[in-house]
């Protein structure tokens, strides 16, 4: 049905994998947000502040060395994940400083989420506030952008890999010639999107379906709503 398909195209757009940084003074714990649930892969507990402690190693001293550890493991479960950073107190704040300072790429991508708990059950208030929602449409939005900026690039070319308008882009999926198939959410709600999206399946090109409430989607609006980036010139 109309419906089933328009369910599998946002299906079979990308959904991030979220890392998930949950940290208080003294424990972290580094977990990934898969679609079959949340996986915790690392605990790094921090060190005692106790005056005899601070004395030895001073006090800014301990959790520079605690935030030293997180940084390798959280590179490793990140990736090229969205990261969401929650917490109850200032810890949070301190870390995102500290890796701003020494580490800023591990902040691609990432937020903070103010949490009442630390540990497993700060990820999980911080996923019931929205927090994964917020990510999975920032994420969505920067995705469309990309895409749409690409088709632009092609149509700018005299020999461009680029077709738009209904006719030329269904046209461009009878031969096969389509590599990515984008068509805004206004025109996936018509009946000829439905053709062209079969067409796509039938010919194993990508299918995207374009929010128009933000920039790229009103630039592909004014493209007729539909377009092709195509594999090769026929």
């Amino acid at each position: 049905s109309h419906i089933a398909i328009l369910r599998d195209a946002v299906h079979s757009s990308k959904t991030p994998i979220i890392t998930f940084l949950s940290i208080e003074d003294d424990e972290a714990l580094i977990a990934i947000l898969r679609q079959s649930g949340v996986q915790q892969v690392a605990t790094i507990f921090g060190r005692k502040t106790g005056k005899d402690y601070e004395e030895r190693k001073g006090g800014a001293g301990a959790e520079e060395e605690y935030f030293k550890e997180i940084i390798p493991a959280l590179e490793r479960a990140k990736r090229e994940n969205a990261l969401i950073i929650a917490g109850a107190g200032f810890t949070k704040d301190a870390f995102w400083k500290f890796a701003k300072e020494h580490r800023p790429e591990i902040l691609n991508g990432a937020s903070i989420e103010p949490t009442g708990h630390g540990g497993i059950t700060g990820i999980f208030e911080a996923i019931k506030r929205g927090a994964v929602d917020r990510v999975v449409k920032e994420h969505r939005v920067s995705y469309e952008t990309q895409i749409v900026e690409k088709l632009l690039e092609e149509v700018a070319k005299p020999e461009g890999l680029a077709v738009y308008g209904h006719a030329e882009v269904e046209q461009a999926l009878n031969v096969g010639a389509v590599e990515t198939l984008l068509v805004t959410d206004i025109f996936a709600r018509q009946k000829k999107a439905e053709t062209l999206i079969k067409l796509a399946q039938q010919t194993q090109a990508r299918y995207v379906i374009v929010g128009t409430l933000h920039e790229a989607g009103k630039k592909l609006e004014g493209l007729g709503g539909v377009a092709g980036i195509l594999r090769y010139k026929y």
